[in-house]
């Protein structure tokens, strides 16, 4: 029975001693950085994917991208083939910058993109992040944002912006003359005024407003405080807690106010 027994073990240290030990997965990483002088009134693009991006303003009449690649991988050489394949295009004149990611890939990897910018505030902004979050200081000019996959914080935003977010969530603190489009997602909207929003399968929750149109389906809407507020929508759930002046049509809608002024339902 013993040497059963010490027969059963060598085999089984066999077997271990055959399987091959995975090797540790290492970071690996390449940065890009420019720097270009625009206008005060100028436009700063920024297109990313699978990362981030992190706005941020200063006095400068100069935008500044520093861009941060980074690879997950146990092998050097297939980490050092992905970070070759992804790219950053810049252009740039004196009224617009833009940096474009360009990624040559498709086998597959563990990586992230990672924009760390700096912007006068005065600039326009037009980003578009896919499969990450968006961070924004306030900026006082026009910001043409659309976040897909993933989330964004705006401090604030100039007149004639447009947000659009698809699965994933978005704050903005402040902003006036708004177009938002939301699918399958979720907004808070703290201080609000003249926002014209379409959203279908999604949240919205709004703090403070004025002048609010919306066009809502299968949406929940949680309202505290608002000056107008007009609604198309269909299997919807609104929630309203205070407001002047209520005008909803709507099908297959539950609908709670809790103090207003005029209502038309």
């Amino acid at each position: 029975m013993k040497s059963v027994y010490n027969y059963g073990v060598a085999i089984l240290l066999l077997i271990l001693a055959s399987v091959p030990l995975s090797a540790s997965k290492k970071e690996f990483s390449k940065t890009i950085e420019k720097e270009f002088p625009i206008s005060p009134n100028g436009t700063t693009t920024l297109s990313n994917r699978y990362g981030a991006i992190n706005i941020k303003t200063w006095e400068r009449n100069e935008v500044k991208i520093t861009v941060t690649v980074k690879v997950d991988s146990e092998n050097e050489n297939r980490a050092k083939s992905i970070l070759d394949a992804i790219e950053v295009q810049f252009e740039n004149s004196s009224n617009v910058v833009k940096a474009t990611t360009v990624i040559n890939w498709t086998k597959g990897g563990n990586y992230k993109i990672l924009y760390e910018v700096y912007m006068p505030a005065t600039n326009q902004l037009h980003a578009s992040m896919n499969y990450g979050d968006l961070r924004a200081m306030e900026i006082e000019g026009k910001a043409v944002v659309a976040v897909k996959y993933g989330n964004f914080y705006l401090q604030g935003v100039g007149d004639a912006s447009s947000l659009e977010l698809a699965y994933g969530k978005g704050t903005l603190v402040k902003g006036v003359d708004i177009q938002s489009a939301l699918s399958y997602g979720e907004i808070h909207l703290e201080q609000i005024k003249d926002v014209e929003i379409s959203s279908k399968y999604s949240k919205v929750f709004i703090t403070k407003g004025a002048d609010i149109q919306a066009e809502s389906s299968y949406d929940t809407y949680e309202i505290g405080a608002i000056k107008d507020f007009r609604n198309t929508g269909k299997y919807d759930n609104i929630k309203i807690v205070q407001a002047e002046n209520i005008r909803i049509i709507s099908k297959y809608t539950h609908l709670r106010l809790e103090r207003y002024s005029i209502a038309l339902i």
